[in-house]
């Protein structure tokens, strides 16, 4: 028999297993993905090309390689990375792909696929990949609404799977907390959810709690009243114009080379990515990150022609990025250093596992034999 009679409480926490399995199983695993975003897409880009890289041009000197190569391709940016010495990134205007491009003679080695498998995580992980479909509805905001319930599904999952295994942390703690791998069957499945349930209950309350943030704008609401901080709505405008300014950006060697010898004698080491636009014909402007937080942008603005710096913007965090940033750390496990993201990264890949023992445990159930006694016939 599935359910108990009289078990309100382990019914619920079944119910809710079956309807929030599969939705928290993709939700789990692209967390653990997201964690570590830019290893996970290095490792898929290395394994898509092989390339010989013998002699490493300069930036300026690559991109007038590729020119010559791709004369119908257009740049709209390039972007250098300090993992990735050996290549550029360049977004063409057209069609805005992102091409990998080899330092050593300025050919194209492939598309940046690494970038697209995480983008594929990323949209599943925050909408279950609903945003991606091209139709009328608007598929981002249901499927946000649908990761928020299957948050709180998770939540009220953690609360009544502690309260069925209470009894047993009551007389046996320490053995209840405790892994046997020796046991088969339902019996194994049992001890695995259960003890490593146990183990995962701070953390699990935890992510969902700040992946709340995201899902409901009440939430977000709440976030920010409870540390005093005003809301600023967004505006898009900005980004439009941005794209209307690059629109014939030629991106020639010389002033290549001007630009990022003043980029590199005026602005102290240690960046790690920078992307380089041009929004006029002699202006050229470089966003870059530094070591201290590579999700927060720089940005300076250099006159090709005379190599003066135009204009030098350092990020400045608002309270509401700062805020935001800080829940984002929290939910992933950042915010408790490396040794954190990790631990937060295997109770993610544990949660998906908890779904499927969950369903595992529930067949063992369904298929279990009732027994014959005495006053059962046999059929």
């Amino acid at each position: 028999m599935l359910f108990k009679k009289k078990k309100l409480i382990f019914n619920l926490h079944l119910i809710l297993g079956f309807l929030a399995c599969l939705p928290l199983i993709i939700i789990a695993v692209t967390g653990s993905m997201i964690s570590y975003n830019n290893e996970i897409r290095n490792t898929i880009n290395s394994l898509s090309f092989k390339a010989d890289f013998n002699q490493i041009h300069t930036i300026a000197k690559t991109t007038q390689m590729f020119k010559n190569n791709y004369p119908n391709l257009e740049i709209n940016s390039i972007k250098f990375e300090i993992q990735n010495p050996n290549l550029l990134t360049i977004t063409t205007h057209k069609d805005q792909t992102n091409y990998l491009i080899s330092r050593s003679d300025g050919a194209i080695l492939g598309t940046d696929l690494g970038a697209k498998v995480m983008q594929i995580a990323l949209a599943l992980h925050r909408n279950l990949g609903l945003s991606l479909i091209n139709s009328s509805f608007d598929g981002r905001i249901i499927g946000k609404h649908i990761v928020g319930v299957c948050s709180i599904c998770l939540i009220v999952l953690c609360l009544s799977g502690l309260y069925l295994y209470a009894p047993r942390l009551k007389y046996a703690f320490f053995r209840s907390l405790k892994p046997n791998f020796k046991l088969k069957k339902y019996q194994f499945f049992y001890n695995f959810h259960s003890v490593f349930g146990v183990w995962s209950f701070a953390i699990l309350i935890l992510i969902s709690l700040t992946g709340l943030f995201w899902s409901y704008a009440w939430v977000n609401s709440l976030f920010h009243k409870a540390f005093g901080i005003e809301q600023v709505q967004r505006d898009s405008k900005m980004r439009t114009k941005q794209t209307q300014k690059t629109a014939q950006a030629k991106f020639d060697q010389t002033s290549l080379e001007v630009v990022l010898a003043t980029f590199e004698q005026n602005v102290k080491p240690g960046f790690q990515k920078q992307t380089i636009k041009q929004t006029s014909p002699n202006i050229y402007e470089i966003a870059y990150q530094n070591d201290l937080d590579t999700r927060v942008s720089n940005s300076v603005a250099i006159n090709a022609s005379t190599g003066e710096i135009l204009n030098h913007q350092l990020a400045k965090i608002s309270p509401q990025r700062a805020l935001s940033l800080t829940i984002l750390d929290l939910h992933s496990g950042k915010f408790f250093g490396k040794i954190g993201l990790f631990i937060f990264c295997i109770v993610s890949l544990l949660a998906a596992l908890f779904a499927i023992s969950g369903v595992i445990m529930s067949y063992f159930r369904l298929s279990k034999k009732p027994k014959i006694g005495k006053h059962t016939k046999k059929i």
